[in-house]
């Protein structure tokens, strides 16, 4: 499917939304977790993933706000703070795992075998998953190629594989939209359970329900963009 002109204004409506919750998560994350640098960190290794989704759900749709993204020097610019922050967010809570899954244990259940393992998962590995995606993403986009050229291409592969123009394009633009939400939503449960409103299992329940499907998304997407990066148009 492509991706239809009513969705225009849905998508200026959830990018304003997107920036605003981003905002919003960087001032609790030091407001409230002041304490636990580690929990900070990841709070805003997450906020700020899923802000680069929603950056580059724009960059690669077809709408007008996305089009100040054609002059190269702009679109660089974005690539290099939302991929840089990332960058470092990302990587601090990947080097911290271990802090990471101590603050999120459950003190008042009875601990198992098999916990850190199902906790690493559960907590780190929804953030650390995106971080080589991410990094992919802004080196083709912005360093060896530009915005024009990822349509272009995203046309040429259309064609190889002999789908309508424009299914490519909106696989990412979908695509990008699920990680974003994805994100918003691990934030939105980890929130839940630090004012005691769920518990641990719900919360890596949440998590999980999200995160998973935008994972297997993003990989699927990868590959068919990828195996066509290096053909001769």
């Amino acid at each position: 499917a492509t991706i239809p002109n009513a969705m225009e204004s849905v998508v200026n409506v959830f990018t304003i939304s997107n920036v605003i919750m981003c905002g919003a998560s960087v001032r609790m994350a030091f407001m409230h977790r002041q304490g636990d640098i580690t929990a900070r960190n990841a709070f805003l290794g997450t906020a700020l993933s899923s802000l680069f989704s929603g950056f580059f759900m724009v960059w690669i749709g077809p709408f007008a706000m996305g089009d100040i993204f054609n002059n190269l020097l702009i679109s660089r610019a974005c690539f290099a703070v939302i991929v840089g922050l990332n960058a470092v967010f990302i990587l601090d809570t990947i080097l911290k795992t271990e802090e990471v899954v101590e603050g999120r244990r459950d003190r008042k259940a009875q601990d198992y075998q098999g916990r850190v393992l199902v906790d690493t998962m559960g907590y780190v590995f929804p953030v650390a998953w995106g971080m080589p995606l991410i990094l992919m993403t802004g080196y083709i986009a912005s360093i060896l190629h530009d915005r024009p050229w990822f349509m272009e291409q995203c046309q040429f592969i259309d064609g190889m594989r002999g789908t309508p123009l424009g299914v490519m394009q909106s696989h990412i633009f979908y695509q990008q939209l699920s990680t974003s939400l994805a994100a918003s939503y691990a934030s939105l449960f980890v929130t839940l359970r630090d004012k005691r409103l769920i518990s641990k299992s719900q919360e890596l329940g949440g998590i999980t329900l999200f995160s998973m499907p935008a994972l297997v998304w993003s990989i699927f997407t990868t590959i068919i963009f990828t195996s066509f990066l290096f053909m001769e148009h």
